[in-house]
């Protein structure tokens, strides 16, 4: 594999080509799959700012709640009518993950800000759930320090708990996981992003990328290429696809000035006004 490094330029970034691991992983479709991918992430976002717009308040529970749920839906949309695309419910999780020729995605926000780096990606901010923690023992890679281990997940007794242990069953074990991690917050929107695999190395979150199995997302390119059709933050009250009152090209009005002879005979000269528009008459072939 060739290796790859995250400190990249944005003229690379832009040409950046398909990485070897991303070929391998997604083969002759893997450049499709990669644009699906940064258009899924792009879209998250945005729908994260506007309900925080739309919640008209400075707390940013309404843009974390709405980016938590989103990542998933867009991701699925996306990638949902490519052949060979199946969504998988892991046990105890509302969201669905897309399961596509032997690559399971999951995706999480590793930062806030454009000055964290990938190598201190994090899945979480808090500590591992145990849904998260069994995508990484079944489906990510071997962990180098066999001393860390966490528990799996036991879910609680329900009517449905054979259907859902079942969705993970069915998964081949042979599936990797692979990681969508991305920068991003309300008021800059998207930052960076990266996909690859990685081990969970504690259980506060923390990743070891492996080494050329990951690639940063050309974000800024994806944006300059499509910029008139990603949606961007709207305003408050404003529907997506609408002109906005304020966007629109100011009327001319065209001015001219009297004479000083007319202005000082006004009698002779009145100023001319605007006619009184008659009413529309209708004959009798309109009516």
């Amino acid at each position: 594999m060739l290796p790859f490094v995250c400190e990249v330029t944005l003229e690379a970034t832009v040409e950046r080509a398909i990485s070897g691991w991303a070929q391998e992983r997604f083969g002759e479709r893997a450049q499709q799959v990669r644009e699906a991918v940064v258009q899924a992430l792009r879209s998250t976002v945005t729908d994260a700012q506007d309900a925080h717009k739309e919640g008209k308040s400075d707390k940013l529970y309404t843009f974390g709640w709405t980016l938590a749920v989103r990542k998933y839906e867009r991701l699925v949309e996306a990638l949902q009518d490519m052949d060979d695309v199946e969504l998988v419910r892991p046990p105890g999780s509302p969201h669905n993950l897309v399961l596509f020729g032997g690559n399971l995605f999951y995706p999480f926000r590793y930062a806030k800000d454009g000055a964290t780096p990938l190598s201190e990606a994090r899945v979480t901010d808090g500590r591992v759930s145990a849904m998260v923690t069994e995508l990484f023992q079944r489906f990510g890679p071997e962990p180098t320090n066999q001393e860390v281990t966490f528990p799996l997940f036991e879910p609680e007794p329900s009517p449905d708990d054979d259907a859902f242990r079942s969705a993970l069953d069915r998964v081949p074990a042979e599936t990797k996981l692979v990681l969508v991690a991305f920068a991003c917050n309300e008021r800059s929107g998207l930052i960076d992003a990266a996909w690859g695999e990685g081990e969970l190395v504690d259980s506060t979150g923390h990743l070891r990328w492996l080494p050329g199995c990951y690639e940063p997302l050309p974000i800024a390119a994806a944006a300059a290429e499509s910029r008139g059709s990603v949606p961007q933050p709207r305003a408050a009250g404003e529907t997506s696809g609408e002109t906005r009152f304020g966007e629109g090209a100011m009327p001319s009005v065209p001015l001219t000035t009297r004479p000083p002879i007319e202005r000082a005979n006004s009698d002779a000269f009145p100023p001319a006004i605007e006619p009184t528009p008659e009413t529309p008459r209708v004959d009798e072939e309109d009516q």
